[in-house]
């Protein structure tokens, strides 16, 4: 369960390890949580703070999103999409903010926080069909690889998620000469797509492909060879004769959401 209070700090005392005194007692009692994906050296605190602000978060504490391709995309393998909206469904608590870390050093840390901050988990599993997406800023390369993203469907023992790193995004987009927010928009529907499993075995496609699009529009939003694609807005999967083209994947499979990857 997550709380929620607002609190001023009035002094610090010490050096060394300070002491904050706050204008008013802590209602609940907040611990550091070792992690279920690595116990021996994962520790994600349960404090979390707003950068700048008062009560209220402004623009730059949060990373953007944009969702305006999740919806068209999925309709046309015949998949609705609904966001949880808490402010407005009061279903879950608004918390929009994660622990800050200088890096990530390895891929359990990725799972820890998603597990932690995923208010659609029951213990290690997320509700029926459900996805979790989460916003950062950048992540290090990984085999002298660019990372826009990051999905997981049955790593770590956590619910399924999706990272997509909005700095590295940005700096992407304007080396492409390609619109930022649309690029984002893009990035974040290919994670999404990685979580329906599509174009197994993972293990050695990584969940892309290389193929063209249904449309004949360009590239499939999966194909993982970045191209001059990139940033145009154009978002389609592939449909070829094979049974793992990403709409036949989605198609198939039974509710919920895969949280294992099949290899098949």
């Amino acid at each position: 369960m997550f709380y929620s209070e607002v609190h001023v700090i009035q002094q610090i005392h010490g050096r060394r390890r300070p002491t904050l005194v706050l204008d008013s007692p802590l209602l609940y009692s907040y611990y550091v949580e070792t992690s279920a994906a690595d116990a021996a050296n994962d520790h994600l605190a349960d404090a979390v703070g707003v950068i700048s602000g008062v009560q209220n978060p402004v623009d730059r504490d949060l990373y953007n999103v944009n969702l305006d391709y999740v919806q068209p995309l999925f309709k046309t393998a015949f998949t609705d999409y609904v966001f949880l909206d808490c402010a407005t469904i009061q279903t879950c608590d608004p918390i929009p903010y994660v622990p800050h870390y200088d890096s990530i050093p390895y891929a359990s840390v990725y799972a820890g926080l998603a597990h932690k901050w995923a208010f659609t988990r029951v213990f290690d599993k997320e509700l029926p069909n459900h996805q979790h997406l989460l916003i950062g800023s950048a992540t290090p390369p990984e085999n002298n690889s660019i990372i826009l993203g990051k999905t997981s469907i049955d790593g770590f023992n956590t619910p399924p998620f999706s990272w997509v790193f909005d700095a590295t995004i940005q700096s992407q987009a304007g080396g492409l000469s390609a619109d930022y927010f649309t690029f984002l928009g893009e990035s974040i529907a290919h994670e999404l797509a990685h979580q329906w499993d599509v174009n197994p075995p993972i293990n050695s496609t990584g969940g892309h492909c290389d193929r063209q699009s249904w449309d004949n529009g360009g590239e499939c939003l999966m194909n993982g060879t970045p191209t001059s694609d990139r940033g145009n807005g154009h978002v389609a999967f592939h449909d070829y004769a094979d049974d793992k083209s990403e709409y036949k994947r989605i198609r198939q499979q039974s509710d919920p959401l895969p949280q294992k990857s099949s290899l098949q």
